[in-house]
């Protein structure tokens, strides 16, 4: 066989043996994995933080009233600046996870994985830039309505204060809707991937749709829609470290893996 012949089904080879896996980038592959799994921790604190005595779960909209929130977040300013604070550093790490992820599976589906991680970065902007800047604004207004007794101070704490909180209800749930519509396009290339697994693809296919169905009932019907966000938020927690953990062991164990296939290839080939 002629040496152009073999380069060619050397290539051929790791296509197949390498789930599509763009084989030139695994210490991107481990980065991104690692992000993944750090993100998926974050998620666990700031959803632990939601549950804690007097919290009652105000770190997810929708609030029962701006009223409410403002009253809420005034009384635990601390565990409302560091979930604040942990959610937009999950938006800047999905940054990485995304990146890896795209040439972990454009392989499989260059076309619907782009779509899906421009539909997921545009959530990211809209949460960072919006969503939790209006969560701190409101935060640290809170405080100040709180501090204040002149009366004529408290009521533009609190207007001002109102002004943010209707400002994160509005920007909140379309960060999220976006971002999972993402995912589910993200979730379908995952269970054509063999890198992956049709199981994991599955289950961040089906994550992702109950968000997204539940991000649609909030505007519906609040009350009930917001008690399935946080026991939502459990799964995808699931979901994200499953996946970093993949992504890492592709960077880790793919290189070995390409050496030996090749080695009995050539082997097979008669050189």
């Amino acid at each position: 066989m002629s040496e152009s012949k073999f380069e060619a089904r050397k290539k051929e080879v790791a296509r197949e043996k390498f789930y599509d896996v763009d084989p030139g980038h695994k210490n991107l592959y481990k980065v991104g994995g690692s992000l993944g799994m750090i993100v998926g921790v974050f998620y666990v604190l700031v959803t632990l933080i939601a549950y804690m005595p007097g919290n009652n779960g105000w770190s997810e909209p929708p609030f029962v009233s701006a009223a409410t929130f403002i009253n809420t977040i005034a009384n635990h300013a601390r565990p409302a600046y560091i979930t604040w604070s942990l959610f937009t550093l999950t938006d800047f790490l999905a940054v990485g996870v995304l990146l890896a992820l795209y040439f972990a599976l454009k392989g499989v589906n260059r076309d619907a994985i782009l779509v899906g991680i421009g539909i997921t970065l545009m959530s990211v902007i809209l949460d960072a830039a919006v969503a939790e800047v209006g969560f701190f604004t409101a935060t640290s207004l809170a405080v100040s309505w709180n501090a204040v007794t002149d009366p004529v101070l408290k009521a533009a704490y609190y207007v001002a204060a109102n002004h943010a909180v209707l400002q994160t209800e509005f920007a909140w749930p379309y960060s999220y809707f976006a971002g999972f519509a993402g995912w589910i396009i993200i979730s379908a290339v995952m269970r054509k991937s063999s890198a992956f697994g049709k199981w994991l693809g599955t289950f961040g296919l089906v994550a992702s749709s109950l968000f997204v169905i539940d991000m649609a009932l909030v505007y519906i019907v609040p009350g009930v829609a917001g008690g399935f966000i946080l026991p939502l938020q459990w799964v995808f927690v699931v979901f994200w470290i499953l996946a970093g953990v993949r992504l890492f062991s592709l960077g880790r164990k793919k290189n070995q893996l390409q050496m030996g296939v090749l080695t009995k290839e050539q082997q097979m080939l008669g050189k």
